[in-house]
C-alpha cells in the first residue's frame, strides 16, 4: 500500500479528542506499507513493514515543551503469527512502493531485529531554559508507572532519546544576549506519560541529560564577573494535574530509554517530589574579590526591578545559588583566579 500527502499523529491519543493528544502532528506524510504472509496456508507467520516520511510536524499537548521538526521518518518492521521470531530483511533487495509521489524504498536490515518507532531531526526547547537539537529516536509503549504514593498507574508513554548533541541551558538562547551554559556531547532522554484512564488527567514528565563538556556563555558582558564550569546535570521529574506525592518514583525500577547506540536510565526518587534543576560545578569570581565554587543551581524568570534613579525596568533575572560551597573574600589573582590574601570560608550558602 502506498500513498502520499496524508496527515498523521505520533504519540498519546488520550480519549481521542484533540485537546487530549500529546505528541507530534504530522503533515504531508508519504507512506509505504507491506503486509506479507507465506503462500503455504499451513504457515501462519506474518510480517509487517512500514516506512513513512513527514513533510512537517509540530508538538502538541504540553505547553512547557516546544519542538521544531525538520525531518521525521517512521519505521515498523515486525513479525507475527505462530512461532515467528523473524522480521523481513530488505537490505540486499529493497522493496519499492509507489505512493503517487516519490516512491518509498523499504530497505530494512533484518539483522537489526524488530523496529517500531520514529527518528527525526528536532529542535527541543523546555520552558525556554534548556534547548538542544539533533537526531532523536521516538518510541511509544504502554507502561506501568510507579508513583511516590506507592501506586502504579497504567499509562501511555512517549519517549525521546538522543546522544552526542550540543545544547544550551540558560536564557536568551540563539541571541547576542545569551547567558548560561554551552553544553557539548549531551546524552538526552525525555519521557512523557498520560494515564490510560480518561478520567485521570495526570501527566508525568521526566527528563535527564548527561553532559560531556560545558562552558559558560555571556558572563563576560557583566563587568568584573567571570566563571568556569567543570560538570553539569539537567533533571526534570514533575506531575501535572496531580499532587506532589504522586510524582514518578523510579528509584527501584529505572526507566531505560534508547539514545542510539546506548541508553539513559531515568531513576528519580519520588521522595524528592516535583523537581526541575540545572546544576553545575562552577567557580565564580566577582570583581577579583569574592570567589565561590561548588555545585550550583540555575533558575530564571521575568522580574521588575527598581533602579537608583527612581525608575523601574523589567528584565530576565538569572539566579545562581548553592549551599555547602567553598568561598574566599579578599585579593584574588586576576589572571589565575587563585586566592592570595583574605578570608577562606566553608559550608557557604550563596
Amino acid at each position: 500500500v502506498g500513498t502520499s500527502g496524508l496527515s498523521g499523529f505520533i504519540g498519546i491519543d488520550g480519549d481521542g479528542t484533540p485537546e487530549s493528544k500529546i505528541g507530534l502532528e504530522l503533515e504531508n506524510l508519504d507512506l509505504g506499507l507491506a503486509l506479507m504472509r507465506p503462500t503455504d496456508a499451513s504457515d501462519t507467520r506474518a510480517w509487517t513493514s512500514l516506512k513513512a516520511s513527514a513533510g512537517s510536524a509540530g508538538f502538541v499537548g504540553f505547553d512547557a515543551i516546544e519542538m521544531t521538526v525538520s525531518t521525521l521518518d517512521i519505521v515498523i518492521n515486525s513479525g507475527g503469527g505462530t512461532d515467528n521470531n523473524t522480521v523481513a530483511n530488505f537490505k540486499d533487495s529493497p522493496l519499492s512502493i509507489a505512493t503517487g509521489a516519490e516512491p518509498i524504498s523499504v530497505d530494512f536490515d533484518g539483522a537489526r531485529g524488530e523496529l517500531f518507532g520514529a527518528e527525526g531531526t528536532i529542535a527541543f526547547d523546555l520552558a525556554g531554559a534548556f534547548q538542544l537539537s539533533g537526531t532523536f529516536l521516538i518510541r511509544k509503549e504502554n507502561y506501568l508507572l510507579p508513583t511516590a504514593d506507592s501506586q502504579t498507574v497504567e499509562t501511555e508513554l512517549l519517549t525521546f532519546g538522543a546522544s552526542g548533541l550540543n545544547a544550551f541551558a540558560g536564557v536568551n538562547a540563539g541571541t547576542d544576549q545569551e547567558l548560561g551554559l554551552s553544553l557539548a556531547d549531551v546524552d538526552f532522554a525525555f519521557a512523557i506519560a498520560r494515564a490510560t484512564d480518561s478520567a485521570d488527567g495526570r501527566i508525568w514528565s521526566m527528563l535527564e541529560a548527561s553532559i560531556g563538556s560545558a562552558g559558560v556563555v555571556g558572563f563576560d558582558r557583566f563587568s568584573g564577573i567571570s566563571a568556569t564550569v567543570s560538570s553539569v546535570t539537567v533533571a526534570l521529574n514533575q506531575v501535572s494535574n496531580g499532587e506532589n506525592s504522586e510524582v514518578a518514583d523510579l528509584a527501584n525500577a529505572p526507566l531505560t530509554i534508547s539514545v542510539g547506540e546506548q541508553t539513559v536510565s531515568l531513576d528519580f526518587a519520588g521522595e524528592d517530589g516535583n523537581q526541575f534543576s540545572i546544576e553545575a560545578a562552577i567557580a565564580l569570581n566577582v570583581m577579583d574579590f569574592f570567589k565561590v565554587e561548588g555545585t550550583m543551581a540555575f533558575a530564571s524568570s521575568q522580574e521588575t526591578f527598581d533602579l537608583s534613579d527612581g525608575s523601574t525596568t523589567t528584565a530576565t533575572a538569572t539566579r545562581i545559588s548553592g549551599v555547602g560551597l567553598d568561598a574566599f573574600a579578599g585579593i584574588v589573582d586576576g589572571t589565575t583566579g587563585d586566592p592570595q590574601v583574605g578570608l577562606q570560608f566553608t559550608d557557604v550558602a550563596f
